[in-house]
């Protein structure tokens, strides 16, 4: 299991980008792998996913609701990117999102493997 790793906010994308778990310093703004197939950036909590990376297929979908002024800063700082070029996003309701994150949960859950 990778550890988490530490970042400042401008960090964040970089570590995103590489599906590395990370949280920021003040700990608003984090990412980690809720299954071994989908990888989540959050904001403030799990109720706020900003971003969601299926590994099947390796799509990333953004969180497209309109947002706070900080959880839409946490956006663009967090948005996944080599360099300066940012990785294209499907848009997505934050409900959509939630409930995408809880089907595969719940698909990891039934399924079975070692851990």
């Amino acid at each position: 299991m990778t550890k988490t790793k530490s970042t400042t906010n401008p960090g964040c994308a970089h570590h995103a980008y590489t599906t590395t778990p990370f949280h920021n310093i003040n700990r608003t703004l984090f990412g980690q792998w809720e299954t071994p197939w989908l990888y989540v950036v959050y904001s403030y909590s799990k109720n706020c996913p900003l971003f969601v990376y299926e590994k099947v297929g390796g799509t990333w979908m953004v969180n497209a609701d309109k947002a706070s002024r900080t959880t839409s800063k946490h956006r663009g700082q967090a948005w996944p990117r080599e360099g300066l070029v940012r990785v294209p996003a499907q848009p997505r309701s934050c409900a959509w999102l939630k409930e995408l994150i809880y089907d595969h949960q719940r698909a990891w859950q039934f399924e079975p493997h070692t851990a």
